[in-house]
C-alpha cells in the first residue's frame, strides 16, 4: 500500500482540533475518538511510528473521558499504550509511571 499523504494530513488536522478542544475544555465527541483510532490504524498500516504513542495516549484519554469501554477493549488501548511507554521510555521512566497511575484510575472506574 502506498503512503497517502493527503489522508494523513487531514487526520492530523482533525487530531489537532480535538486536542485544542480538550485544552479549551470543550466536550469531545465519539467522532473525535473515531478519528484518532482511524489515524492510529493508518500509522500502523503505513509503518509510521513517530506519532503512535501520543495518538494511543490521546485515544486512551478520550475513551476514559467518554467512558467508551467497548472501544477501550476492542482496540486494547490500555495495554497498547502501556506497552509503548515501556518500550520507548523504559519501565521506570517518569512518564511511564504517570501513565500507569492514569491506567489504575481507569481500571478502578471499570473502564478497562
Amino acid at each position: 500500500s502506498g503512503y497517502n499523504k493527503t489522508a494523513t494530513n487531514n487526520i492530523r488536522k482533525s487530531i489537532r482540533n480535538t486536542t485544542t478542544q480538550l485544552s479549551k475544555k470543550v466536550r469531545p465527541k465519539t467522532s473525535d475518538l473515531d478519528t484518532v483510532i482511524e489515524y492510529i490504524r493508518l500509522l500502523e498500516k503505513e509503518g509510521i511510528d513517530h506519532d503512535i504513542l501520543d495518538c494511543y495516549e490521546l485515544a486512551f484519554d478520550l475513551a476514559v473521558f467518554l467512558e467508551a469501554r467497548d472501544c477501550m477493549k476492542l482496540y486494547n488501548l490500555h495495554h497498547a499504550c502501556l506497552e509503548l511507554y515501556e518500550l520507548s521510555k523504559g519501565v521506570k521512566h517518569k512518564k511511564t509511571k504517570k501513565f500507569r497511575s492514569k491506567l489504575r484510575k481507569a481500571e478502578y472506574a471499570g473502564l478497562c
